[in-house]
């Protein structure tokens, strides 16, 4: 009987780890979790998306009513924080935003902080942001939970993203696990086909939002090394 007792209690024990694992890390069906790490091996692997820190890329962006620019951005992984320039024959910007340093923006060498709307709006979209997704898949944080949505696009599975239980955005991803369609609740992507950048695969190009912009990728770079804090600080 004692011998009994012993076995009911070590295999009871056994069902409260497994039950705790099943709790613990990116949450989400098997096919939701299933198309997430997909998506992370076509766009460069899980080894390389767990240990980057930030990304650095180039786009050119062609607006339908204006002159195209250069956009020049670094998005931080680790905290919510970005810095991005613009530029192109007649105006010259530099944004970034962070808790530390707010959001501010520097216009044809006018500086102007943005107000505390713009910061809390920047600061909400960021764990949404896919760049933060694939490394947030590749690490299994259990901050994040990956849900099969309703699909905008035919034949595509919408994977719905929520961090920390509060749902934010969506990316549409095809047979192939390769990102068709990225949205948030203030935009949408809409992707061309996947091409390489060094030892990352991205969208060649994206439309955003109704098609009033559309950009051309022309580098992307992954990094693990700690960015400077004052990157994101406002000059002077």
């Amino acid at each position: 009987m004692r011998n009994f007792c012993l076995l009911v209690s070590v295999v009871f024990s056994l069902v409260l780890v497994e039950g705790k694992a099943q709790d613990t890390g990116l949450q989400g069906s098997e096919a939701a979790l299933a198309h997430a790490n997909g998506m992370v091996e076509r766009m460069g692997g899980a080894s390389l998306w767990k240990n980057m820190t930030y990304v650095k890329f180039q786009h050119v962006w062609h607006p339908v009513n204006r002159e195209s620019y250069v956009e020049d951005e670094i998005i931080d992984l680790v905290e919510i924080r970005s810095w991005v320039r613009m530029k192109s024959e007649v105006f010259d910007r530099t944004r970034a935003y962070s808790e530390a340093h707010g959001y501010w923006s520097l216009l044809n060498g006018e500086l102007s902080q943005g107000n505390e709307s713009s910061l809390e709006n920047a600061l909400k979209r960021g764990p949404y942001n896919i760049y933060r997704l694939l490394r947030a898949i590749a690490n299994n944080s259990v901050d994040y939970e990956l849900r099969i949505g309703e699909s905008i696009v035919r034949g595509g599975t919408a994977l719905d993203i929520y961090y920390k239980g509060e749902a934010g955005g969506t990316i549409v991803v095809n047979a192939r696990n390769e990102p068709l369609v990225w949205e948030t609740k203030q935009y949408k992507y809409t992707f061309g086909p996947l091409k390489k950048y060094g030892n990352l695969y991205h969208p060649a190009w994206a439309v955003y939002n109704n098609g009033a912009f559309t950009y051309e990728m022309v580098s992307l770079n992954g990094f693990n090394d700690a960015l400077d804090a004052e990157l994101f600080a406002p000059p002077g």
